[in-house]
């Protein structure tokens, strides 16, 4: 049966084929042949020693740099798993059989046991799989450590993948296509035919996703799809399950360093022509695209640099010569700009005002007297100095000009000098608003600062205004003739020109709100991120100290098993310090039967004078005899002590046999706990459930209840099984 198919090249095709018996798998070189249309295999088939499970694990063909890879791997990785493969484009280049590669994850710390992990790639060195759940990624390391002493603590980890600005997919709602290209991953999203797919890029380096706008035509590959490489081209190709598409099949071609004034090349797989580039033609090329968003800056491209441009250049036309940038103060921000002016008189119990009204205002103003305010801080600020509305309008209509909107002053010295020659001009009573026209070529307003050319003393000195307690409010205020105020039609473009201005800052505030904003959110974000961490850290320590708990459990244990094993060995060596005691008495006995014998042999030596010879020849004899039966008494004790030591053998022995014959059980029973298991279907979404759900019209029977009846299964519209499209669901309880 064949499990997968790859080209390899332009002629040669990897088949790999599964042996429905054993489940083992093998491969084979097939030749293609263009003309004939056929496919000639003529190598022989090579075990790669890799086994389909059925249960707990997945087997696939992915690609790396040099070929085709086929892979094994359990769907849950833990502490010592292992993940088998064989390097298939080896064969294609050396004509060797390649080797089964098995690794084993080491140093591996998982958070959370029931993680599933799938979709693996390869990329420089490195495996990577993604998380069907969440936003975690596993990576292992394919080479070993070089040497014994290296602990190999980097052959495993677990990392997570960082969103943008606009967010990051939701890849596991979705299906997708894989493709590595350079230090990227492009991931193709898709679901069916009446949504619009999406294309993100993930750069392995710093582990950050970006969205890239994918400009194809409504017929987009939804079924069926296949995303490759082949030299510098990249190819998108599948069906789009479009109703009344005569084409069915269509292939993307695009070419990522392609210039920006090229189209996407699409083509179909059926003899049909050309279509027109015009619907795919959106939001610029395929090809430029890619250009410009994958293989650049994640910034570079950004819709939002031309307006944080635009609002430089306006915001440096009203502020502060280049001299004073230093001193600048950022405005709070507050509701004076939206008030007002008549607003502002009775706003001053708000905290956020009481601070231009301070006590010491002329004591700030001495030191920061060059920073500029903007004009409803001027104007609030000249209420607070007791100045009048009417004075305070005249006076920025004579700062303004011919402006259509107020124009701050150039610093706060500059606005109480204008104030004070209104009042003086009142005070005067000369020609009211003539006057006041008038006297506007008394002073010269620039950028760097206020300046008079009239005489010095017909000016109100600052330092009289500057070193009483409080503002000192004029005194004539009653005697101000009606023409030199303003008329109601000045007054209407005075309030006119006044709320454009108070607009204009509105707008600002507006704006420097939504950056604050947008800074809070990314703080918000981050302190996420941080708290998801810290809690990662806290079930990891307590998983540590659950499995410090158990070893100090085994270690307490064996040091039981220890106290009783020297208990054992003390008796022993009483026992046989008893033994040794016992043959140094038998020995001195037989030391004193000697020498008793020695005794009576001199004493009857001159009896025996005559006999000497005979005595001599029993004396030889009865030494013997002696010798005999000490060494027969020596081999007594030998055989009685190895005779205990045997029985305690057999003893030994027979709670051996005893402890294999209840292995021998426990084996059979876990062989039929295992037989049971099997026998049992499992739901194919899932793997844990029983199925209970039969699709209609296919009749498949493969998923239970929870995963095709469940609050997901709008999502199944297909059969897992058959890929057809399912009209009814029929829930079966067995």
């Amino acid at each position: 049966m064949i499990f997968d198919l790859l080209f390899v090249d332009e002629i040669n095709l990897l088949v790999v084929l599964r042996n429905e018996r054993s489940d083992r798998l093998y491969f084979t070189r097939a030749h293609v042949d263009l003309t004939t249309k056929c496919v000639r295999i003529d190598d022989p088939l090579i075990d790669t020693k890799i086994t389909v499970r059925s249960k707990g694990y997945k087997t696939c063909l992915i690609e790396d740099e040099c070929g085709p890879v086929l892979l094994s791997f359990p769907i849950r990785i833990l502490e010592n798993s292992t993940i088998e493969l064989v390097h298939l484009g080896g064969y294609f280049e050396h004509e060797e059989v390649p080797p089964l590669i098995r690794i084993q994850v080491r140093n591996l710390k998982v958070s959370n046991y029931d993680t599933i992990w799938c979709d693996p790639f390869i990329s420089r060195n490195h495996i990577y799989f993604f998380s069907h759940f969440d936003n975690l990624m596993l990576t292992v390391k394919l080479d070993s450590p070089k040497n014994v002493f290296d602990s190999g603590s980097d052959v495993a980890r677990i990392v997570r993948t960082k969103p943008n600005a606009f967010g990051e997919p939701r890849y596991n709602q979705q299906h997708k296509q894989f493709l590595v290209y350079d230090d990227h991953l492009l991931v193709y999203l898709y679901r069916t035919a009446y949504q619009r797919p999406q294309m993100w890029k993930l750069k392995l380096s710093s582990l950050e996703w970006t969205q890239t706008p994918l400009s194809l035509s409504h017929h987009f590959p939804t079924s069926y799809v296949r995303f490759r490489r082949h030299l510098d081209s990249l190819y998108l190709h599948g069906d789009c399950e479009k109703i009344g598409c005569a084409e069915r099949s269509h292939l993307y071609k695009f070419d990522p360093f392609e210039d920006e004034n090229a189209v996407i090349e699409h083509k179909s797989s059926l003899a049909t022509p050309k279509p027109s580039s015009s619907n795919l033609k959106k939001s610029g090329s395929l090809s430029s695209l890619f250009r410009l968003s994958i293989f650049t800056t994640p910034h570079s491209n950004s819709p939002e640099e031309p307006k944080k441009t635009s609002y430089v250049q306006s915001s440096s036309k009203s502020s502060t010569p280049t001299r004073y940038i230093k001193n600048k103060r950022v405005r709070p921000a507050s509701i004076v700009s939206t008030s007002t002016l008549s607003s502002l008189s009775s706003s001053a119990s708000l905290p956020s005002i009481k601070s231009y009204a301070a006590p010491n205002w002329s004591r700030q103003m001495a030191f920061h007297g060059v920073e500029q305010l903007e004009v409803s801080e001027q104007i609030k600020k000249a209420l607070d100095m007791g100045f009048k509305e009417d004075h305070i309008i005249a006076a920025f209509d004579q700062n303004s000009g011919r402006c259509s909107e107020y124009q701050p002053f150039p610093s706060t010295n500059a606005m109480v000098d204008m104030l004070a020659r209104v009042q003086q001009i009142e005070e005067s009573r000369g020609k009211g608003g003539d006057e006041l026209r008038s006297s506007s070529s008394y002073h010269n307003i620039n950028n760097n600062g206020y300046s008079f050319n009239g005489k010095p003393s017909s000016n109100v000195t600052r330092a009289t205004s500057f070193t009483e307690d409080s503002p000192r409010r004029p005194l004539s205020m009653s005697a101000i003739s009606a023409s030199s105020l303003p008329s109601p039609s000045q007054s209407h473009k005075s309030f006119q020109r006044m709320l454009s201005a108070f607009e204009r800052e509105k707008k600002n505030i507006i704006e420097e709100s939504k950056r604050s904003i947008e800074q809070i959110e990314i703080m918000l974000r981050d302190t996420q991120d941080h708290s998801r961490l810290n809690a990662d850290l806290v079930k990891e320590q307590d998983r540590e100290i659950c499995q410090l708990k158990a070893k100090l459990h085994d270690a307490q244990e064996k040091v039981k098993e220890n106290e009783i094993l020297q208990e054992r060995i003390h008796h022993l060596y009483e026992k046989c310090d008893s033994k040794s005691e016992t043959i140094h008495a038998k020995e001195a006995q037989l030391e004193a039967v000697k020498k008793e014998c020695e005794k009576k042999l001199q004493s009857e030596a001159t009896k025996c004078q005559e006999l000497e010879a005979r005595c001599k020849k029993m004396g030889e004899e009865a030494r013997a005899v002696a010798e005999g039966h000490k060494r027969n008494e020596v081999k007594k004790e030998e055989c009685e002590a190895l005779r205990r030591e045997l029985e305690r053998c057999n003893d030994i022995r027979n709670q051996l046999n005893e402890a294999d014959l209840r292995v021998e059980e426990m084996k059979k029973e876990r062989d039929e706990m295992r037989q049971r298991i099997n026998n049992i279907p499992t739901c194919v979404i899932c793997m844990e459930k029983a199925p209970k759900v039969v699709f209609m019209p296919c009749l498949h029977f493969v998923t239970c209840e929870s995963c095709g009846n469940g609050a997901n299964s709008h999502q199944l519209d297909r059969c897992p099984t058959c890929r057809n499209r399912v009209h009814g669901r029929m829930v079966v309880f067995m």
